[in-house]
């Protein structure tokens, strides 16, 4: 067995090779879902399937509010804009379903299913090895480099105090399977 690099919106396989493609939380990371899906598309055989799964829009929303209350306490609501895109990557289970479709896909299986990330507090959900390699870079990416070790310090703070108040700090995760085939 190889591994073989490359990009997904251009697969370096012939068309009509593979009976199965599995994509792991892939549709909210591609650069090019769309381009992503095509390439499943042509590569899959008819009669194959592609079997996804995506975390989807209001994932960790807990989060994301206490996030952009820290972000207006420290005057830069002029950074909203750059979190809710960042909130905003996430999909639905419709615009999903939408793009396998465009992909000329049959979405044939949906299931739904919420689970939730139980932390301590916001310091065990910072510290967390998943969430530095995962997630970190993307809250700090569109941070003032100047004052982004305070703002995380503040963000921090807040969500100690959440966990506090609530006894946890608990973060819903909203996640769809969905099965499609190639006709």
């Amino acid at each position: 067995m190889a591994l073989i690099g490359g990009d997904g919106a251009a697969m370096p396989f012939a068309s009509a090779v593979f009976d199965l493609i599995v994509s792991n939380l892939g549709i909210n990371n591609f650069a090019d879902a769309r381009g992503v899906l095509r390439e499943c598309a042509r590569v899959l055989r008819p009669g194959g399937r592609l079997a996804l799964t995506t975390t989807l829009r209001g994932h960790m929303a807990e989060f994301y509010t206490v996030y952009a209350g820290v972000l207006r306490d420290a005057s830069h609501a002029d950074l909203l804009p750059a979190l809710e895109a960042h909130i905003g990557g996430h999909t639905t289970v419709a615009a999903a379903r939408a793009m396998l479709e465009e992909a000329d896909l049959t979405v044939t299986d949906v299931y739904e299913q919420t689970f939730s990330l139980r932390y301590v507090d916001g310091s065990a959900l910072l510290r967390h090895s998943f969430i530095r390699t995962a997630f970190m870079e993307g809250w700090r990416e569109f941070l003032p480099p100047a004052e982004a070790v305070t703002i995380l310090r503040r963000l921090e703070a807040a969500l100690n105090h959440l966990a506090a108040r609530e006894g946890e700090l608990r973060l819903t995760v909203p996640l769809a399977y969905l099965e499609s085939v190639k006709g």
